[in-house]
């Protein structure tokens, strides 16, 4: 893994697509008339509204919670794209927000939470994933103090933590949580169940190729009984096979 964390002055197709998505949406937000379709794009939890579990994730509330996660899109997006690619970083942000999104169900279980909306679950996820690459990483807080990567996501990550509980609070730390832990998560096991899937379907396919060569074999010895003996020698069973075979793998 390198160490070295990459600042890209040019926005990369990934992240200019997210950001772009995001301003969209927000100027779309304060549009008078609109403020009924975007409350439907809102997560409320234990509600059968699929299409929230990924909608909000793209709502903010207000100018500096929009600012913020695009500050975090911008400077994290950038170096993550470099190493995923355009498609596995868009993926990863989209999987770290449905994270945020199934944690928020879980505590509204025990009747904490409520709507909830923002990039902030997923931008822990992308959080983490800088730190997966680039563990030596130093990221500036508030733009002026220097932290590496790792007690950022200590600190943040514990205050999440002992806040998840607090009715008060103003922040969905749970979707934090939510968005870090699934980033983990994937980040962890993803390959390993990318490459247990392509060793299923290899595993498949020899399967079916061997299927097939016996049903050559067994095709190959009906047609040599016809042609030692005629048509007449092969059972009805034989027959069937026969036209079963030739139907299935014309």
């Amino acid at each position: 893994m390198q160490s070295e964390f990459p600042l890209a002055l040019e926005l990369k197709s990934g992240v200019k697509l997210l950001i772009i998505t995001l301003l969209v949406i927000f100027v779309l937000s304060l549009l008078p008339g609109l403020d009924v379709f975007i409350d439907q794009l809102y997560l409320e939890p234990l509600q059968i509204k699929v299409w929230q579990n990924f909608t909000y994730m793209f709502v903010h509330t207000d100018v500096s919670h929009l600012f913020f996660n695009l500050i975090g899109v911008f400077f994290i997006g950038n170096a993550l794209e470099t190493r995923m690619g355009s498609r596995g970083f868009l993926s990863f942000f989209c999987i770290c927000g449905l994270g945020g999104a199934v944690a928020t169900h879980l505590i509204a279980l025990f009747d904490l939470g409520g709507p909830t909306l923002g990039a902030s679950g997923a931008i822990y996820g992308l959080l983490y994933a800088c730190y997966y690459f680039y563990p030596k990483a130093i990221v500036h807080l508030y733009f002026v103090f220097p932290v590496k990567i790792k007690w950022l996501l200590l600190f943040i990550g514990a205050m999440d933590m002992i806040m998840l509980f607090d009715p008060n609070s103003q922040y969905a730390h749970y979707a934090h949580l939510g968005g870090l832990f699934t980033g983990m998560f994937y980040l962890k096991y993803g390959n390993s169940f990318s490459r247990w899937q392509i060793a299923m379907r290899h595993e498949s396919i020899e399967k079916e190729q061997e299927k097939i060569e016996d049903i050559k074999l067994k095709v190959d010895d009906i047609l040599k009984k016809i042609s030692e003996n005629g048509m007449a020698s092969i059972t009805v069973k034989e027959k069937k096979f026969l036209e079963k075979s030739s139907k299935k793998y014309r």
